[in-house]
């Protein structure tokens, strides 16, 4: 292939990615002249901050970390680029959504895109989902909603997985049985790990059949509660 078509070819990519709810890491080269030298070319941080705007899920290192003589600094200057770019994302109103895709469950894409809304405007903590595949914390990251999205599962390598996941942070979890029991656990979890205070709102996806795997269908405006 042409090497020109390259950056076009990233693009496309990690747009059908995005489009599929696929998550998307670009890696390799991004930060080369650190393997050598304590700081990044004008290019290296302009190519990393263009990753991110392409809403790709991951920006990742390798030589700069495995071999290079500065991977401290290489992992600093990823994150302040990270937290730059994101930050003017935030800044400037940007919201992806994921157009309709026949491989998506259209019920679990319109409840994503409806709490990602409901969060933006209801000024939530946080978004927070019940899954068992991480089906649904994968949409909720493919919306990259402007606070913080956390997956609930009891599935230790489901856990590990959404890590990947843009803004995500998991939770493993003995999954309740009953609605209550649910909110209870939520608001414990939530508390002790220090995403969310008494009286915060969130916004909680989960299934009205708790038991039944793939059954996302509901929406909770919940406000975390004291311990009982």
């Amino acid at each position: 292939m042409d090497l020109a078509r390259l950056p076009l070819l990233q693009k496309e990519i990690t747009a059908k990615c995005q489009k599929a709810g696929k998550p998307v890491i670009v890696a390799t080269e991004m930060l080369q002249s650190m393997v050598e030298h304590p700081t990044a070319t004008r290019a290296e941080v302009t190519d990393v901050a263009n990753a991110i705007f392409d809403a790709t899920d991951c920006v990742m290192l390798s030589a700069e970390t495995s071999v290079g003589a500065y991977p401290v600094e290489s992992v600093r200057m990823m994150n302040r680029i990270a937290e730059q770019t994101e930050a003017w994302l935030a800044k400037s109103g940007a919201f992806a959504r994921m157009d309709a895709d026949p491989t998506l469950n259209p019920t679990t894409t319109a409840v994503a895109h409806g709490a990602c809304t409901l969060g933006r405007e209801l000024n939530a903590r946080l978004l927070a989902a019940w899954t068992d595949a991480g089906r649904t914390v994968r949409l909720l990251s493919k919306c990259r909603p402007d606070r913080p999205v956390i997956g609930l599962c009891s599935d230790e390598r489901v856990c590990r997985r959404m890590v990947l996941y843009y803004g995500v942070a998991p939770i493993c979890l003995p999954r309740p049985d009953q609605m209550g029991e649910m909110l209870h656990s939520v608001d414990r979890a939530l508390r002790e790990r220090g995403f969310a205070a008494v009286g915060d709102l969130v916004i909680l996806v989960a299934g009205t059949q708790l038991e039944q795997a793939k059954s996302t269908n509901a929406l909770l405006i919940h406000r975390v509660g004291p311990e009982t």
